[in-house]
């Protein structure tokens, strides 16, 4: 019985600790890389590799018109979430969060 449980707990606890133990930062030239490659493929597109909008700005030159919203009782469930470390106008998410792992996790 004891050895079911140990060997239990060797699985379930296994895949955690290679998580915790490949969660690192990537070197500061991995990043200006994939910023070097991003501006690249952005290059004359007419948007940058983040396109920053201030959704409280009223004013642009955007044409497109959108309809207003059905009833929210009409409506199907959205995704709705945050983004940890992500850059927003409110101040909360201010202090740099490091490389992260290169592929997106962590950073910021």
């Amino acid at each position: 019985m004891n050895k079911v449980l140990l060997l239990s707990s060797v699985l379930v606890i296994t895949p955690q600790a290679v998580q915790a133990s490949s969660n690192h930062d990537v070197a500061d030239s991995v990043i200006a890389q994939q910023r070097t490659a991003l501006a690249e493929n952005t290059q004359g597109k007419g948007f940058g590799p983040q396109s920053p909008r201030d959704i409280d700005n009223l004013a642009g030159n955007n044409t497109r018109y959108f309809g207003k919203a059905p009833e929210y009782s009409q409506m199907n469930l959205c995704n709705v979430h945050f983004h940890r470390n992500a850059e927003h106008k409110g101040g909360e998410f201010n202090v740099y969060a490091g490389n992260g792992d290169g592929k997106g996790n962590n950073t910021g």
